[in-house]
């Protein structure tokens, strides 16, 4: 990942963890969140991680159905009423398969 500017690169970041990138949006703080193909990190400039986020493990359902984390490269999430809605799982395209809507708090 590169953050170019006047045609130079002015900083990147290698992601280790396993997936491809997706989108990637630097916030208000200087901090950039982005997404890959089995969860979501935010890091700093310096290259800190603030949070990271995997999706690929057992989820505790409300309905009780055991609910398997995967692929969240499938769709846009949804944001809405201070939640973020993301789906888990899209096997259509050989991804990791998965069954589960994550929602997310934007409030501590």
């Amino acid at each position: 990942m590169y953050i170019v500017r006047d045609g130079k690169v002015a900083w990147s970041y290698t992601n280790t963890r396993k997936g491809e990138l997706g989108d990637c949006s630097m916030l208000s703080n200087g901090n950039i969140v982005f997404s890959r193909q089995f969860g979501a990190s935010e890091i700093t400039p310096d290259k800190k991680i603030v949070w990271d986020y995997d999706t690929t493990h057992e989820f505790k359902t409300v309905n009780g159905i055991p609910g398997h984390g995967g692929a969240i490269d499938v769709a846009g999430p949804v944001v809405a009423n201070g939640m973020v809605y993301a789906v888990s799982g899209y096997p259509a395209r050989g991804a990791l398969p998965g069954n589960v809507l994550i929602a997310f708090s934007t409030e501590p």
